[in-house]
């Protein structure tokens, strides 16, 4: 199969209702590294599925943490494994060898699970055509959340709707995934020594070498703590730039269609200069006056452009930049 003969996505939604023990078996395999702050919260969502305890086992990969990680793994009675080599992929394939299920669901390790979750994302396997079942990815609400994470809430940001919806193939983000076991005997293993998109990268592939699809779970819910740093999420959105690009790199051959005119790459560019020069205005007129900055008030004193819309555009284009120098090819 190729990409331009495969389906989009499936929708997926329910849970399964037959007898239990006609429930695939499930391994759920989460990597950790300095996760101690959020571990035991997500292990405890997993603990409390509505899904039978002899059907899933809970396998925690601990990538060679150095806070109390390892301690809160064992406290917790799950399958503890060490995997000293350091990365996300290294992590999760570690897991996947060892893991007992037919279904193999991933999980981030700082999320929370609802208690329908696994029951509702297993109900995707009923389709035989279905090879990853993608669950639904929601920011995890708290009391007094700062300006960052009001805008990152409203904005849905790392849902999942959006990687199920990429304009050239969908995906399922590992935060909240689930696959036939049978898919890594088939194409292989998550790729090494990506920046974050070996997600992406299998997705596509078990698109492009098999006929499975990629089915959609929106009542498979995670909640997923958002980081309220601003520096760490610029960081962040230029890994996934980069990461894009490198994707871009790989598929190429099947994306030619994707490339932007140059007219519109100059425009895209140019907005965001603009609005810096505005903003940059805007803070200089402020230090000359002595005027208190509230970017939250109604005022005419409020920013003239949503800083951090300006501040998430920037390390994404950023982000594209260098990995077009990175991987030698034109995705600006």
């Amino acid at each position: 199969m190729t990409p331009d003969t495969a389906m989009k996505y499936i929708e997926s939604s329910g849970e399964y209702n037959g007898p239990a023990d006609k429930l695939p078996f499930v391994s759920v395999v989460l990597a950790a590294y300095n996760e101690e702050k959020d571990l035991g919260r997500c292990i405890e969502s997993l603990k409390k599925q509505d899904y039978p305890k002899y059907k899933f086992e809970i396998i925690v990969v601990d990538n060679n943490s150095t806070d109390m990680t390892a301690e809160i793994i064992k406290n917790c009675r799950v399958k503890y494994i060490l995997e000293t080599k350091q990365g996300r992929a290294e992590a999760r394939n570690t897991g996947i060898r060892t893991a007992n299920g037919d279904i193999i669901v991933i999980i981030d390790a700082d999320c929370v699970a609802e208690s329908n979750w696994l029951k509702n994302l297993v109900s995707g396997f009923i389709n035989p055509d279905v090879g990853i079942v993608a669950g639904e990815i929601k920011c995890l609400e708290k009391e007094g959340l700062s300006a960052l994470e009001e805008f990152l809430l409203k904005k849905d940001y790392l849902a999942q709707k959006q990687h199920v919806e990429h304009p050239f193939l969908p995906y399922a983000a590992t935060a909240n995934a689930a696959y036939r076991k049978e898919l890594f005997d088939k194409i292989g293993y998550f790729t090494l020594g990506m920046t974050g998109e070996d997600d992406a990268d299998f997705s596509w592939r078990m698109q492009i070498e098999t006929p499975y699809k990629v089915a959609y779970s929106p009542d498979s819910v995670v909640y997923h703590s958002y980081e309220a740093d601003i520096r760490e999420i610029y960081r962040q959105k230029k890994r996934h730039a980069i990461g894009y690009v490198n994707l871009y790199h790989i598929y190429k051959e099947y994306r030619k269609h994707e490339k932007k005119r140059f007219k519109k790459i100059y425009w895209e560019y140019h907005s965001i200069a603009r609005r810096w020069l505005k903003l940059l205005l805007y803070r200089l007129k402020g230090r000359i006056t002595g005027r208190r900055l509230d970017s939250k008030s109604g005022n005419s004193s409020a920013p003239p452009v949503d800083e951090f819309q300006l501040i998430f555009e920037t390390s994404w284009k950023i982000g594209l930049i260098k990995g077009s120098l990175k991987y030698r090819v034109w995705c600006i």
